[in-house]
């Protein structure tokens, strides 16, 4: 049996669960029994001798892990961090590590930088030099990742990129990476180097539950974080309960603003790729009365052997019909309202078996901070206001009149 069968279950893998799965081997006070030998392995992992020296020999006292780390206005929350000092307790080192399941939820850039860049100024104002950054990410075929914290590195300067890292959670067939920055073991192997140490005798004893743990994460690394494909429902997507908890808790109080905005609680089909929010409570018969949508699914499939994990909608996307507003001008407005916590991507086609009607998308940055919330929510509440002006100038258009003569 495989533990985390039960994450699987009625949903998706979530990036939160195996951040927590992270922190609780990293801590060496958990109840895993291997104190920090986790730590230990991912420390020997580093491909810097000096440095990694220099940390173990000067910080030898445990604070804490802290999950969910905050570092600021605009700036977002790691995933790790785990804080230890020296003796003389007058030196703090951080041990920072970002996590990703999924490659293209790497993607994350705002105004203010990079993930990587904003996370990595944000410490170093805290602690100086005194950290260790790792940005542990699916594999070495990772490429919008791994490009990410390479595109960062050539801008951060010297004494802050030797502190970072890329660390894998399995070793692909990618091609190979700047071995100065790349940690010469993945997590799957250390979790592989745990378990022989175990029944070599060389730890202490493993109980038979943490074998467990250890052997059903080594074996979801392997499969991509997927359960085995065959064991979902052709054609289900995420119903109201997966699609929300899929989505960052910020991205879950704008969507219920919404539908706040529009007249209440939406009804959301495991049969659908997107939830539709209506112009008019009782439209006339055969009028379009789409106002806008909220995509659960980004790609459509008819069968589950061809959804992907990155098809499914990780942030709140509200997807406009092209036709209904065409206006590029409208699109620059809203960009600019939006302007660092959301992006307008024009090009798009609506996700269902036809892919014919294009659209565009806004899509809300993943690290949307608790404190912007409020004032995201003003910006909605115009948009959706502009929206309905916008829909009301369509349906007196010669198009609209046209295709509704046509259907008359």
């Amino acid at each position: 049996m495989n533990v985390f069968d039960v994450v699987f279950r009625n949903a998706l893998a979530k990036e939160v669960v195996f951040s927590s799965v992270f922190n609780f081997l990293l801590d060496k006070n958990e109840s895993h029994g291997m104190g920090s030998l986790f730590l230990d392995q991912l420390l020997d992992a580093v491909p810097d001798d000096k440095l990694v020296g220099t940390l173990r020999t000067t910080f030898t006292e445990w604070e804490a892990v802290e999950p969910e780390k905050d570092l600021g206005p605009r700036v977002g929350r790691v995933d790790s961090l785990l804080s230890m000092q020296n003796k003389k307790g007058d030196r703090t080192l951080w041990i920072a590590t970002e996590i990703k399941i999924v490659d293209a939820l790497a993607k994350n850039v705002t105004k203010e930088g990079t993930q990587v860049a904003r996370y990595v100024r944000a410490i170093t104002a805290e602690r100086g030099t005194d950290f260790l950054f790792l940005y542990l990410v699916p594999s070495n075929e990772s490429r919008y990742a791994i490009g990410q914290f390479q595109a960062t590195m050539e801008k951060l300067p010297q004494e802050q990129r030797d502190r970072c890292f890329l660390l894998f959670w399995k070793v692909g067939n990618g091609n190979p990476t700047d071995r100065k920055h790349a940690c010469t073991a993945s997590v799957e192997e250390i979790l592989r180097n745990v378990l022989r140490k175990d029944g070599e005798g060389l730890i202490t004893p493993l109980s038979t539950e943490v074998r467990l743990v250890l052997k059903s994460l080594i074996q979801t690394v392997r499969l991509g974080f997927n359960r085995p494909v065959e064991t979902y429902v052709p054609g289900r997507f995420p119903d109201r309960s997966e699609y929300l908890a899929n989505i960052p808790g910020t991205h879950r109080e704008l969507y219920e603003f919404l539908e706040e905005l529009t007249d209440g609680r939406r009804r959301v089909s495991a049969a659908n790729t997107s939830i539709g929010f209506p112009h008019r409570r009782q439209p006339e018969k055969g009028a379009y009365n789409t106002l806008f949508r909220v995509l659960t699914m980004t790609r459509y499939s008819k069968q589950a052997s061809g959804i992907g994990e990155s098809d499914y909608a990780r942030t709140l996307i509200v997807e406009c019909v092209d036709e209904v507003y065409p206006s590029q001008e409208f699109w620059n407005e809203v960009q600019k309202q939006f302007s660092g916590v959301a992006n307008v991507e024009h090009g798009k086609v609506h996700p269902n078996e036809s892919g014919k009607e294009k659209a565009v998308w806004l899509v809300f940055n993943p690290d949307l901070p608790k404190g912007d919330v409020e004032h995201v929510k003003e910006n909605l509440a115009g948009f959706i206001e502009s929206l309905r002006k916008e829909f009301n100038v369509w349906t007196t258009s010669a198009s609209f009149m046209e295709e509704a003569g046509t259907k008359g």
